[in-house]
């Protein structure tokens, strides 16, 4: 069955908020090719949505090959007229409807319909998903999810980014001991239903013919692109307005800083080689430009348009039995062009010898220095810096900047008279932020005396 036109028919009041779940539900449909005619509700109830749905399935019937079955989800006896009309112009009709909201006009009235009614009641199973966990029950919020993501794609400057990039950040994040990707994942069905459902993003998936490419070249390639959606920003703080924060949220924002968790050479790394804006590496050796894979244009004809003759004669020149059907043929020369192409892949890749970065070692720093909010006085500099180490050597020798600033914040700041002339009983991690704007913008000017990881 080949669907040629999926369409919804619905109504709502013209000051129904955007952020409601109704609307959501209507982009959600857009976004998944549904065409939805959506008009305003005047009164208390839908008006002219049903006359709308009957005239676009006659006017249909009456165009040529536009389609052979007409598919009636509604169980209204109002839509009676429209399907005889239709069944009249040739056109076979079918209903689908749930049995406690289906009149029995509509299966009890003969030259109705062409096939038995189609109970939504005996696929439910089927369609619905049942949730393993509520998401009111997670400690952190859809709003604290969003805003993350929604930074990680802004601070990007990309048109779109890779879900395969969002969810290696995610899983570098921490709130309460846990990663926010294992929270996606336990509490939301995982980062593509979060993204659909929030509204704050538009998901894309490949074409079939894109997808298939990919699992040519990456047979583990299942990702995705985000990118914001054009109201993001007010969306987000609407929800934030609608949002109850947890201790451990709050103190998770307190701590939070873009510009301290990303390396674009690192963070964006397979959005930039999709998208073919790799950057080169700081070691010749290492370049990570790479040269594109193309598959030969002969691997990539359409089977479909050639004669059995043809086919016949492509599997001679390959080797391949020639007897059999023209759907079998077809199937027989795919799978040899198939391993054809892995095999060039392998050897494009062989050749190449491209090393991609990973998200944990040492990170060059060849951009100019940025600014520090005021000059630092040298006893204040002194005396942070004397802490930084202490807690570093304190753990083996490395820490996370998290846990670094939970020190800081754990301890008083100098006595420098510079600094406590402006702030009064400030904690170390107040005044390291009054001067430097944060802690990685510390630990670039004290290159000399710290390596900073990226994990």
């Amino acid at each position: 069955v080949e669907i040629t036109r999926a369409s919804v028919y619905t109504s709502c009041k013209k000051d129904t908020s955007i952020y409601s779940n109704r609307i959501k539900m209507f982009e959600e449909m857009k976004r998944n090719n549904y065409d939805v005619f959506m008009m305003e509700t005047v009164g208390p109830g839908e008006k002219c949505v049903d006359i709308q749905l009957a005239v676009e399935m006659l006017h249909y019937a009456t165009v040529a090959n536009a389609y052979d079955v007409a598919i009636l989800l509604s169980g209204d006896k109002d839509f009676l007229p429209a399907l005889l009309r239709t069944r009249q112009k040739g056109r076979k009709v079918a209903i689908v409807a749930m049995r406690a909201g289906c009149n029995r006009a509509l299966y009890e009235t003969p030259n109705v319909k062409d096939y038995d009614v189609i109970w939504i009641d005996d696929y439910l199973d089927q369609l619905i998903v049942p949730r393993t966990n509520t998401p009111n029950k997670s400690p952190i919020s859809t709003f604290t999810i969003s805003k993350v993501i929604y930074d990680f794609i802004k601070q990007s400057g990309l048109p779109k980014v890779s879900s395969r990039d969002i969810g290696r950040y995610l899983k570098q994040i921490e709130v309460g001991g846990t990663s926010l990707l294992e929270e996606l994942k336990q509490f939301y069905g995982g980062l593509f239903q979060f993204l659909t459902v929030s509204g704050c993003f538009e998901v894309a998936r490949q074409s079939e013919q894109e997808e298939r490419l990919a699992r040519l070249l990456d047979p583990s390639d299942k990702t995705f692109w985000a990118e914001l959606h054009g109201g993001a920003e007010q969306m987000l703080l609407e929800e934030a307005k609608l949002s109850h924060f947890t201790p451990v949220e709050k103190e998770f924002f307190d701590d939070y800083s873009i510009s301290d968790l990303i390396d674009d050479d690192q963070s964006y790394y397979f959005s930039r080689q999709k998208l073919g804006l790799l950057l080169e590496g700081d070691d010749e050796e290492e370049s990570y430009t790479v040269e594109p894979f193309v598959i030969p244009n002969d691997l990539m004809q359409d089977l479909t348009t050639c004669k059995v003759a043809e086919l016949k004669e492509e599997c001679r020149e390959r080797g391949l039995p020639v007897s059999g059907t023209k759907a079998a043929l077809i199937e027989r020369i795919q799978a040899d062009m198939e391993e054809q192409i892995s095999e060039l892949r392998r050897q494009h890749t062989e050749k190449t010898k491209i090393k991609r970065p990973q998200m944990s070692g040492r990170l060059r720093i060849e951009k100019p220095l940025p600014p520090l909010v005021r000059p630092v006085p040298p006893e204040a500099e002194q005396y942070l810096e004397g802490l930084v180490k202490e807690y570093i050597q304190a753990r083996g020798g490395k820490a996370s900047s998290r846990d670094i600033g939970r020190y800081l914040a754990a301890n008083a700041g100098s006595a420098s008279p510079a600094v406590n002339s402006r702030m009064k009983k400030q904690t170390a991690l107040s005044e390291l932020k009054d001067l430097y704007g944060g802690l990685n913008t510390f630990l670039l000017h004290r290159e000399a005396s710290f390596e900073k990881f990226s994990d």
